[in-house]
């Protein structure tokens, strides 16, 4: 059943693939991070947030309860974009399309796990 790109379906949906593939479990696994991304012109929701724990990852809609390691702000397009896997996070963010705050040294930590997630989110029927 298809999910809405950035709906509470989309991310139970991610959730639960990342949770269950092997190699970003891998990727993520000991990262401690939550990552909260702004998303303008969203038909969806306008924030969402990624919480690495240690041994699991989890996405929500929203913004998160507590603070964030690592805030991030893109338009639709560009979170389309990277969610598809045509431009990574890094990318997106060294030519101007994605602006981001926080702990930086922490999300390099977690590039390969964040690069990861369009390849899970591929296993999804998202509609965008």
């Amino acid at each position: 059943m298809p999910v809405q790109f950035l709906s509470d379906d989309w991310a139970k949906a991610l959730t639960a693939a990342a949770s269950e593939h092997a190699e970003f479990m891998s990727a993520a696994s000991g990262k401690h991070a939550i990552f909260e991304l702004s998303v303008a012109d969203s038909p969806a929701a306008d924030v969402y947030h990624m919480e690495f724990s240690g041994d699991s990852f989890t996405v929500r809609a929203g913004a998160p309860t507590g603070d964030s390691d690592i805030k991030a702000k893109l338009d639709y397009a560009t979170n389309v974009t990277i969610s598809r896997g045509q431009l990574t996070g890094q990318a997106a963010a060294m030519t101007g399309r994605m602006q981001v705050t926080g702990n930086i040294e922490k999300m390099m930590s977690l590039g390969k796990a964040l690069d990861l997630l369009a390849r899970v989110e591929e296993s999804l029927d998202i509609t965008y």
